[in-house]
């Protein structure tokens, strides 16, 4: 090897060695390394200065100071990470500390022991400082005691967790109390609001039980948990039954005691004349609502007016219209679903729409995406409401940005073998960072395609790929390397989304900021790391959210008890009633009857004048306007005592007057056939000859 070549070598391994430490040391250790840096760079350009310079000597001092370089990084590098190590020690001590304050007894102990430790720390902390040009066996003992001190810390750790842990138990105890309170605060504002209960015996009797047994039950979780489930099962009974809200006598006294008698009587007098002008174009709407239904569904005619009077009650319960549930059942029912199951998912969308504070449309489409991606059958679909109602209460979101977030991406995320929970939970971590509630769902729906090496999938939904692995292996690979989380449940399973990001989460704090950003880089792309960050650095968020979607049940039911007392909700129930009243009154058969009588009229006019036409022309003799002036009359005189004995007997024959026996509307429709109106003039038309 030529000196140009050895110095050529020997410079580019010293630039390897100054870009890999020249930002890791300073102080006396910058100061110590940048003195060896410069005495070796020396000794190389000394060769380069002269091929006589080139010798054995030479090389042999330059392979000795590239040795002690070396090895004064590596020392450099140790003091370092113990000097990191007690910094984590301290940490966990700081830490412990903080659960032996005021305990007196075991705790002062043990806070006495803490302080002193921390104080041996300080000064390993501080002897660090002398090793910078100390010797390799000097290192040696540092890093044993070290050692010896971790020990000890992680032995205070575990003691002092204890007192944590008992205050957590005295915690949850106070916390189950409370909830046990609530409970039956909730059951008796329940029966308060609705004292139509009492109207059924044995309903009523059940209430009375539920409230004995709260009373009286283990304050344990267990029983919380089976009470609670009791409650909903009856509010449920309630509702099915069409008992929700007081009973007549109870809410006018209720009114009566917030705005007066007088002004009661006088504003329902008001409203009601109102309502009734709109009584034929509200029974127009519903029969049109119920023809849509019947085009999308096939059931029989008493099934649809079981349902028609159904729809009421159901809407009262619900705090909407009948208009309302008839289109919701509707949009279902067109999606496949059959009318029970229609009905049932009409019901949840519009309690998740008046709870949820957004429009029915967009109600649907989030219950649909989650049952069809989850595969949730029609009767468990109120758990998805349920889910989006807590998350909504409890977190800085609202429950249509659950919504949204799982529509962006519940397909990919259920192909990721993830839960409907576990999805919703993830979407809550990332919208209380970024509140953008899509872009959330399009960051999960591209980490569950790139933990997975989904590049075609990605591509197809317009995502980047870059950073992506070849190869499922080459990506289990990368991904352990960097956080130590393996990917795979076995050789052919991948774990789910959730779980790997939650172990991801764990390891997370601890991870060098170089490794972070390879791995977001890996999982999530460039687009998208924002987001995946905001969910790995709020994983706590994420765990507690899947915990409170688990325990959801009823939460939807009790925010729309509270939206149905709520003046919105009772000017709907208004409605609702209005409707049915309308329904009840004027129903569309006899709509329809009018309108078919009015046009058979109408026609039986027409034919009259045509024949007249043709008579005069036979007869033109003056005398026969005389007979037709008197038969013209005929008709509308007909029409108007067979209208008012169709009306008079609504469904029954109308006979008597015409001698006949057959409804109205047939007695005009034979009227007005040429054959028949030729036999009543025939008589007429003889004498006029």
């Amino acid at each position: 090897m030529s000196n140009t070549d050895f110095v050529s070598k020997m410079s580019k391994d010293l630039d390897k060695i100054k870009n890999k430490f020249n930002d890791v040391f300073s102080g006396d250790q910058l100061v110590a390394y940048n003195s060896l840096i410069e005495a070796l760079d020396k000794k190389i350009q000394n060769i380069n200065s002269g091929s006589s310079n080139y010798n054995i000597e030479n090389i042999q001092e330059i392979i000795n100071a590239m040795k002690a370089l070396n090895e004064t990084t590596d020392r450099f590098t140790n003091i370092n990470k113990s000097v990191n190590n007690l910094d984590k020690l301290l940490n966990t001590l700081e830490a412990a500390k903080k659960n032996t304050v005021n305990r007196g007894g075991q705790g002062d102990e043990y806070y006495n022991k803490i302080t002193d430790l921390i104080a041996r720390i300080e000064k390993l902390k501080n002897e660090q400082k002398d090793l910078t040009t100390g010797s390799n066996k000097k290192i040696g003992e540092s890093l044993g005691k070290i050692e010896s001190i971790s020990k000890e810390v992680d032995e205070l750790k575990k003691k002092t967790s204890d007192f944590k842990g008992m205050d957590n138990i005295a915690g949850s105890a106070e916390k189950l109390g409370s909830k046990f309170d609530d409970l039956i605060f909730k059951i008796q504002d329940f029966i308060d609001k609705n004292s139509r209960i009492n109207q059924d015996s044995g309903l009523s009797a059940e209430f009375n039980k539920l409230m004995m047994s709260v009373q009286n039950a283990d304050r344990s979780a267990k029983s919380l948990n089976e009470l609670t489930a009791k409650f909903n099962s009856l509010k449920s009974v309630v509702m099915s039954k069409g008992l929700t809200g007081r009973s007549l006598g109870d809410e006018l006294s209720f009114i009566a005691s917030k705005i007066g008698l007088k002004a009661m009587i006088g504003g329902a007098t008001y409203q009601a004349l109102n309502y009734l002008k709109q009584m034929i174009s509200v029974v127009r709407e519903l029969d049109t609502g119920m023809t849509n239904l019947k085009r999308v569904s096939e059931e029989t005619e008493s099934t649809y007016q079981k349902f028609m009077t159904s729809a009421a009650n159901q809407a009262r319960n619900l705090g909407s219209t009948m208009q309302q549930v008839i289109d919701a059942t509707t949009d279902f029912s067109r999606l496949g679903y059959n009318l029970k199951e229609a009905s049932e998912l009409a019901n949840n969308a519009l309690m998740y729409s008046n709870v949820g504070d957004l429009d029915i449309n967009t109600a649907t489409d989030d219950i649909v995406s989650s049952m069809k991606a989850f595969n949730i059958a029609a009767e468990d679909s109120i758990k998805i409401v349920d889910t989006f109602n807590t998350l909504g209460n409890k977190y800085a979101l609202a429950s249509a940005d659950v919504g949204q977030g799982l529509r962006e991406s519940a397909s990919a995320l259920a192909t990721a073998n993830n839960t409907m929970e576990e999805s919703a939970a993830m979407i809550t971590a990332i919208t209380e960072i970024t509140q953008d509630s899509a872009s959330a769902g399009n960051a999960l729906k591209t980490l569950s395609m790139r933990l997975r090496g989904a590049s075609s999938s990605l591509e197809a939904a317009g995502e980047d790929t870059d950073g992506m692995c070849n190869s499922v292996s080459k990506l289990r690979e990368k991904i352990k390397g960097l956080s130590g989380v393996d990917i795979m449940l076995d050789e052919d399973t991948f774990k789910s989304t959730y779980q790997i990001m939650g172990e991801i989460a764990d390891k997370w704090a601890d991870m060098s900021d170089i490794n972070r950003a390879s791995l977001l880089e890996t999982i999530a792309g460039k687009t998208r790391a924002n987001q995946v960050s905001a969910l790995l650095n709020n994983w706590t968020t994420a765990s507690s959210a899947l915990v409170d979607s688990l325990n959801s049940a009823g939460s939807a039911l009790d925010e729309s008890a509270t939206y149905v007392d709520s003046i919105e909700g009772r000017i709907a129930q208004l409605k609702a009633s209005y409707q049915k009243l309308s329904n009840d009154v004027i129903d569309s058969g006899l709509i329809k009857f009018f309108v078919s009588t009015g046009d058979a009229i109408v026609r039986a006019t027409d034919s009259l004048l045509s024949f007249s036409q043709i008579f005069e022309k036979i007869a033109p003799d003056s005398s026969w306007a005389e007979y037709f002036d008197e038969i013209k009359a005929l008709p509308t005189i007909i029409t108007a005592i067979s209208a008012g004995l169709s009306i008079k007997n609504k469904g029954q024959k109308a006979d008597g007057i015409l001698g006949i026996n057959m409804p109205f509307v047939q007695v005009t429709e034979q009227m007005h056939k040429p054959e028949n109106c030729w036999k009543s003039l025939t008589p007429f038309y003889q004498s006029a000859a």
